[in-house]
């Protein structure tokens, strides 16, 4: 009987010894096989500059006026920027026109500081004596373009040192999907936000 037990023993013991074995060939592998994220291929392909593209629209922002490279603004002078739109696409393509509130009310810029704040500025509010959606029908290869002050935006304040300006065109359809309105619903939506443009404000 001592010797079935001690044989008994050795059994058991042997099939522990299986069980890590087996434990320690599934377990992953020390080594990562995972790039390492500078081997990586980068995935933006937005065109350098201050441009911004879906593929099918372009929004770009050239600043009009300064004086030098980057252009210098001094107090109390006009921050003019030009902001226009385009079509990249190979069919035609429709916007909201100017001329009412859907379209006069998608101009954004963000103007970050040296101190790295962020000022918003939007288009103020105005009073239509007439209202009526728009669209504005863009050929492929065909642009829009509106010159704005930055001065005269709503939430403009005075912004001394180096500043990067960021166009923001931003749209929405709130007619889409309504079988009534036929003629608005091929106009884009959806948001682009251009590279910055740099610029040095001597305002006090």
């Amino acid at each position: 009987m001592k010797n079935l037990g001690w044989k008994a023993a050795l059994v058991l013991l042997a099939a522990v010894v299986g069980m890590a074995r087996v434990v320690i060939f599934a377990a992953p592998p020390a080594a990562s096989t995972m790039p390492a994220l500078s081997t990586m291929p980068a995935t933006s392909t937005r065109p350098a500059g201050a441009h911004a593209s879906d593929g099918r629209l372009e929004a770009n922002i050239a600043l009009v006026g300064g004086k030098g490279a980057p252009a210098r603004y001094e107090a109390n002078e006009a921050v003019k920027v030009r902001f226009t739109v385009k079509n990249v696409s190979g069919a035609p393509l429709a916007i909201w026109a100017r001329n009412c509130s859907w379209g006069h009310h998608v101009y954004f810029f963000e103007v970050v500081t040296e101190s790295g704040s962020v000022v918003s500025l939007s288009e103020p509010p105005m009073t239509w004596e007439k209202n009526a959606p728009t669209p504005k029908d863009l050929a492929p290869g065909e642009s829009f373009t509106v010159d704005l002050d930055l001065a005269k935006l709503a939430g403009w304040k005075p912004m001394p040192g180096k500043a990067w300006i960021r166009g923001v065109y931003q749209c929405k359809n709130e007619f889409k999907g309504q079988p009534d309105r036929p003629n608005l619903q091929a106009i884009w939506e959806g948001r682009l936000t251009t590279e910055p443009a740099e610029t040095v404000f001597s305002h006090k």
